[in-house]
C-alpha cells in the first residue's frame, strides 16, 4: 500500500461517516427555541401588551407583570439546561459580560435607590443570561434565522397597523423629547425610533445572508423595511444602517493575517479621538448650549454632565438617577417645570452610565462590553466573511445607537437585547466552531486507529 493511499477499512470509515452539523446540538431543540421566540417578542411587543402605551414610570416600582414574563423564560430555560441535567452546572455568558454586572452590582452600596439598583441589575442580568443560553441551545445560524423571521414579523404586522389604524400606527401627538414626532410611522412598536432600529437591524440580517434565505424573500423584505425605516423619520437608525453596512462589508472582507497592523490602527483612532476630545473640548461642550442641538437632546446631556462633574467617581448606582420618585438627582439640576422632569432616560447610553456608574464604571462597560468583542470579531479565524461582517456591523449599529438613545444594559431595551444578541452570536459561533474541530479531531485519531488495526499482523 502506498504511503497517502487510504486503507480497506480506511475507505469505509470515510464512507459511513456522517457530516459534520453546523449547530451545537444534534438535534434541533424546540422548546429553547419556542422560548427564544417568545422572549424576541416580548421585547418587541411586549410594552404594548402590557402598558398599552403609556408613559414609563416615575418611580422606582417595577412592572410586576413584566418581570414575571421574563422570569418564566429564565426557569424554563434553566429547567431545561443539557449542561444542567448532565453536569450538574449551567453555562454562564462570557466574563467580559459578567465583569460589568458585577461592577454594577457593586454600585448598589452607594446607590441612591439600592432597592431600584437591585431590581432593575436582577432583570437586566435575568435577560442577558436568557439570550446567551437561548442561542446556545438553539445554535448560532438557527438563532439567527429565527431572528430575522421574529423581526420581519414586526415589521409586517406595523404595515398592518399603519394600514389599518392610522391613528395607533402613525403618531399623533407631539412629545416632550421630540416635537416634530407628529406624522412619523412607528407600526406596532411602541414608538418610532423603534420602529426604526427594527427594519435596520432587519436589513443587516438579510444583506449579510447568512441563514441562506430566498433571494426573492430577501429583496422584498429589505425593500419593505426600507421604506418603513424612512416612514418612521428615524435620523439615528437611517444613519448608522449606512455606516454599519459599510463597516460590515469591509469586515468581510477582513483577514486575521492583518491583525497586527489593524490592531495598531485600532489603538491610533482611538487615541486620536482622545486627544481630538480633549483639544476641542470647549467647543464640543458649547453645542450643548444650543437648545435645539441633537433636537434638544443637548439640554438633557447638559444636565448630565454637570451631575458627572460633582459625581465622577461614582455617580448615583446603577438604576438610581432616573425614574425613581422625589430622590431622583436630577431634580437639583432643572427647574420644578422643566420638561426633562418628564424624561425617562438621557437619550445616551454612555452618559446615563456615566451618571450611574461614575467614569471608572463607564470605562469598565466600553472597554469589556465593546473593545473585547470588537477585537474577538477581529481576530477569530474561524469566523466566515459574512459572519464578521455581520457580527461587526451589528456591534457598529448598537454601539453607535447609544449615542443618541439611551438602552446599554437597560433590561429588554431593544437595542440593549439586540447588542446581547450580538454577543452571543459571537461567543455561538466561536463555541461551535471549537466543537467541530474537536469533533473532527476524534474523526482523525478513529481513523489513525482503524489504521493501526488494519495494518497489525
Amino acid at each position: 500500500m502506498k504511503r497517502h493511499e487510504l486503507s480497506t477499512p480506511q475507505q469505509a470509515l470515510l464512507r459511513n461517516s456522517k457530516p459534520i452539523k453546523l449547530l451545537a446540538s444534534p438535534k434541533r431543540d424546540f422548546l429553547a427555541e419556542t422560548l427564544f421566540i417568545f422572549m424576541l417578542c416580548m421585547v418587541l411587543f411586549g410594552l404594548n401588551i402590557v402598558a398599552a402605551r403609556k408613559e414609563a414610570l416615575s418611580t422606582g416600582e417595577g412592572d410586576v407583570f413584566r418581570q414575571l414574563v421574563y422570569g418564566g423564560i429564565f426557569v424554563g430555560l434553566l429547567l431545561t439546561s443539557d449542561s444542567l441535567k448532565a453536569a450538574g452546572r449551567i453555562h454562564i455568558p462570557p466574563s467580559y459580560v459578567i465583569l460589568p454586572l458585577a461592577y454594577c452590582l457593586t454600585s448598589a452600596a452607594w446607590a441612591i435607590e439600592p432597592g431600584a439598583t437591585i431590581r432593575r441589575l436582577g432583570l437586566t442580568a435575568l435577560i442577558i443570561w436568557s439570550v446567551f443560553e437561548a442561542v446556545r441551545r438553539v445554535g448560532f445560524l438557527r438563532a439567527v434565522s429565527v431572528t430575522e423571521g421574529v423581526l420581519s414579523l414586526a415589521v409586517f404586522l406595523s404595515y398592518a397597523v399603519v394600514l389599518l389604524l392610522p391613528q395607533e400606527g402613525i403618531h399623533q401627538v407631539a412629545d416632550a423629547a421630540d416635537p416634530g414626532i407628529v406624522g412619523s410611522w412607528r407600526g406596532i412598536l411602541v414608538q418610532k425610533n423603534f420602529a426604526g432600529a427594527v427594519c435596520a437591524v432587519l436589513i443587516l440580517f438579510l444583506l449579510f445572508d447568512i441563514s441562506k434565505k430566498s433571494t426573492l424573500w430577501r429583496w422584498l423584505v429589505v425593500l419593505g423595511s426600507a421604506y418603513f425605516l424612512y416612514r418612521t423619520n428615524s435620523k439615528t437608525s437611517l444613519g448608522l444602517l449606512v455606516g454599519a453596512l459599510l463597516g460590515g462589508l469591509a469586515f468581510s472582507r477582513y483577514r486575521v493575517a492583518y491583525n497586527s497592523v489593524a490592531l495598531l490602527g485600532l489603538a491610533a483612532v482611538c487615541l486620536g479621538a482622545l486627544l481630538t476630545l480633549s483639544i476641542y473640548w470647549d467647543e464640543l461642550t458649547g453645542i450643548l448650549e444650543t437648545k435645539e442641538a441633537f433636537t434638544g437632546r443637548a439640554q438633557i446631556w447638559s444636565v448630565l454632565l454637570a451631575y458627572a462633574q460633582d459625581n465622577l467617581l461614582f455617580g448615583a448606582g446603577y438604576g438610581s438617577f432616573w425614574n425613581i420618585g422625589a430622590q431622583s438627582p436630577v431634580f437639583h439640576y432643572i427647574s420644578s417645570n422643566s420638561w426633562i422632569s418628564k424624561i425617562a432616560s438621557g437619550h445616551n447610553g454612555y452618559l446615563d452610565l456615566l451618571v450611574q456608574l461614575g467614569l471608572p464604571g463607564l470605562l469598565l462597560v466600553v472597554v469589556s462590553l465593546i473593545v473585547v468583542p470588537i477585537k474577538a470579531v477581529l481576530i477569530e479565524a474561524s469566523l466566515k466573511p459574512r459572519e464578521r461582517g455581520l457580527l461587526f456591523a451589528l456591534l457598529v449599529f448598537c454601539v453607535g445607537h447609544n449615542f443618541t438613545e439611551s438602552s446599554l444594559l437597560d433590561r429588554d431595551m431593544m437595542v440593549e437585547v439586540f447588542f446581547m444578541l450580538s454577543l452571543a452570536f459571537l461567543h455561538a459561533a466561536k463555541r461551535e466552531h471549537k466543537d467541530r474541530f474537536i469533533r473532527r479531531l476524534d474523526d482523525a485519531r478513529s481513523l489513525f486507529q482503524s489504521q493501526s488495526c488494519g495494518e497489525s499482523p
